[in-house]
C-alpha cells in the first residue's frame, strides 16, 4: 500500500513537472513565430526553474543518478516520473491544439514544421537524433547540478538559464517537448514514435553520462 501512495505522488508530480514543460514549450513557440527565438530559448528555462523550485519528478532530470552511490531513484520513481511527465505533455499538446481553431493557425503553421522538419523520416537519422538526445541529456543534468551544488543563489538560477538555453538553441532533442510538439501539432505516427524512444535513451545516456563528468 505504501509502495503505491509513493508511485502515485511521484506519477503526480510528474504531471506537474509535465506542465511546466508545456508552459515552457508554448513560451518557445511562441517567440519562435515571431523571429524571436533566442529570447524564446532563454525563456524555456522557466520551465526548469518552477521545477527545481517545487521539487517536481521530472524523468531527464532523476534518471542522471539511475546508477549513482547516492541519492539514487528507484525504477519505480523513475517510472511514474516519466508516466507522470508524458501523460501531461501529450494531453496538455492535445489540449492546446484546439486553439488551431481560435486564430491561431499562422504559430500553427510553425508547430506542423518545426515537430516533423528534422524528425526521422524527413531527414533525421536515429543516429543523429541519438546524438542530439544525448547531448541534451547531459545539459539537463549539469543545469540541475549547478542548482543543487552551487552556493549562490544567482549561480544556481543563471545555471539552470544557460544550461537550458544552450539544449535549445543548439537544437538538442528533449523527449518530453517532442512528445508536446507532436501532439500539438497533431503529427503522430510510426516515425515520430520511433523519435521519441530514441530521444529517451538519449536523454538518459546523456543524464547519466552528466553524472560521470561531475563525479568521477
Amino acid at each position: 500500500m505504501q509502495t503505491f501512495k509513493n508511485g502515485l505522488k511521484v506519477y503526480l508530480s510528474g504531471i506537474y513537472a509535465g506542465l511546466c514543460v508545456v508552459l515552457a514549450a508554448s513560451i518557445y513557440l511562441v517567440f519562435y513565430s515571431i523571429n524571436l527565438r533566442p529570447v524564446g530559448s532563454v525563456l524555456f528555462s522557466v520551465g526548469l526553474i518552477i521545477i527545481v523550485y517545487y521539487g517536481f519528478a521530472l524523468y531527464t532530470g532523476k534518471i542522471g543518478h539511475a546508477f549513482a552511490l547516492r541519492d539514487r531513484p528507484s525504477g519505480l520513481t523513475l517510472l511514474m516520473a516519466f508516466l507522470g511527465n508524458a501523460t501531461a505533455v501529450v494531453i496538455g499538446g492535445f489540449i492546446l491544439s484546439l486553439l488551431r481553431f481560435t486564430g491561431w493557425n499562422a504559430l500553427f503553421d510553425i508547430v506542423d514544421g518545426i515537430a516533423v522538419s528534422r524528425m526521422i523520416g524527413s531527414g533525421e537519422t536515429w543516429y543523429m537524433a541519438l546524438i542530439y538526445g544525448f547531448f541534451c541529456g547531459v545539459l539537463v543534468f549539469l543545469a540541475i547540478h549547478t542548482h543543487k551544488k552551487a552556493k549562490s543563489t544567482w549561480v544556481k538560477y543563471i545555471g539552470l538559464i544557460f544550461f537550458i538555453s544552450a539544449f535549445v538553441i543548439l537544437g538538442m532533442e528533449h523527449c518530453l517537448a517532442n512528445m508536446f510538439f507532436f501532439s500539438l501539432g497533431n503529427a503522430w505516427n510510426g516515425a515520430l514514435l520511433l523519435n521519441v524512444v530514441i530521444i529517451i535513451a538519449g536523454n538518459s545516456l546523456g543524464g547519466m553520462f552528466g553524472y560521470l563528468l561531475t563525479y568521477v
